[in-house]
């Protein structure tokens, strides 16, 4: 007989839906301590989970400093202190407290650095090399890094211009494309122009309730000196920049009614006839 087909799909990592992670509980958080019997050197860490199976993780991993004590197979671990907190960083910084006041600590990285110890230990670390390399100049101790920065922008314009030839070369596919994803997706984005309009509108209401209680607080306040003063300043600004204020009002852009407009012109299209019905007919929809 032959096997019946089926058109059931295997199940793969890739189609099996993965649980979202749970977030750490770090109520249960506590700082622990891994001690020499002979030497007395100590290992100062932080937990949520329990002590057993955190040990457990340390006879594993070998690059962590723990592995001073262990490998010597004569220890002791315990609990130094329970430490219910919100976050990891709080956790962290408690660790830290402990471990400055261990005599025998063995840990290598400090559990935690505030920001203002990091700027220090980097303005450290820059003199320091400075110091190493007093012989050369400034722009060429730093030549590797302003390499790599300019390589990096390198890459970011050869793609931008092989983004562009592509959308040149291609440019029929990519109207076709676009013209057949909105007939399929006509009344989602259809949905989603309509929820943008509520929330555009309900913003704009917010905007104009805000501007007006500005106005009222600025009128109750305002003298003539003052306003004299800010006019000034304002024709001083536009002369200044006339013709920058010129070129952004003849900039091209297209309306979501698909109207192409000039950016000074688009409070009047707003009002327009064309673009009014745009609106009724989305809302319609």
């Amino acid at each position: 007989m032959e096997r019946e087909q089926t058109d059931k799909p295997k199940e793969t990592l890739k189609n099996q839906k993965q649980e979202p992670k749970k977030p750490k509980d770090y109520s249960k958080g506590k700082i622990y301590g891994i001690t020499d019997v002979e030497t007395r050197e100590t290992y100062i860490g932080s937990t949520i989970t329990s002590l057993s199976e955190r040990m457990s993780k340390h006879k594993l991993h070998s690059e962590c400093s723990s592995k001073i004590i262990i490998e010597k197979d004569n220890y002791e671990y315990y609990v130094i202190e329970y430490y219910p907190c919100k976050t990891k960083e709080q956790l962290r910084q408690r660790e830290e407290w402990h471990r400055k006041r261990c005599q025998n600590c063995v840990n290598m990285v400090r559990a935690f650095i505030t920001e203002d110890e990091r700027k220090q230990y980097k303005a450290e670390w820059f003199k320091k090399r400075y110091e190493i390399s007093y012989s050369y100049p400034l722009q060429q101790l730093f030549m590797t890094e302003i390499e790599l920065i300019e390589k990096d922008e390198h890459k970011k314009e050869m793609k931008k211009q092989h983004d562009n030839t592509y959308r040149q070369k291609h440019s029929a596919k990519i109207a076709e494309w676009k013209a057949n994803y909105f007939q399929e997706h006509k009344e989602e984005i259809y949905a989603y122009r309509k929820q943008r309009l509520e929330q555009d509108e309900e913003a704009k209401q917010k905007n104009r309730e805000y501007q007006a209680e500005w106005m009222r607080n600025k009128r109750a306040t305002y003298t003539d000196e003052q306003r004299k003063a800010d006019s000034q300043k304002a024709i001083e600004r536009n002369n200044k920049n006339k013709e920058a204020i010129q070129a952004r009002r003849a900039e091209k852009i297209v309306c979501e009614c698909g109207q192409e407009i000039t950016r000074g012109s688009k409070r009047l299209h707003t009002q327009s006839k064309r673009h009014k019905e745009y609106l009724e007919n989305l809302k319609s929809t």
